[in-house]
This record gives structure tokens, sequence and C-alpha cells, in this order.
């Protein structure tokens, strides 16, 4: 169960992370 929950956090981090990438390069493109 733990190792289980580690790589559901490992992925949902790292869709967060790619998320956070891509609204902040939108924004600063709307901001330029």
């Amino acid at each position: 169960e733990d190792e289980a929950r580690k790589s559901i956090y490992s992925v949902s981090t790292r869709h967060y992370f790619a998320f956070g990438c891509k609204v902040s390069e939108e924004l600063s493109y709307k901001i330029k």
C-alpha cells in the first residue's frame, strides 16, 4: 500500500509540475 501511494504521489506531482510550467509559459507569453 505504501508503494502504491508513493507512485500515485509521484505521478500526480509530475502532472501538477507540468501543468504549472504550461500555465506560467502562457502567462509570460500574454504579459509580453
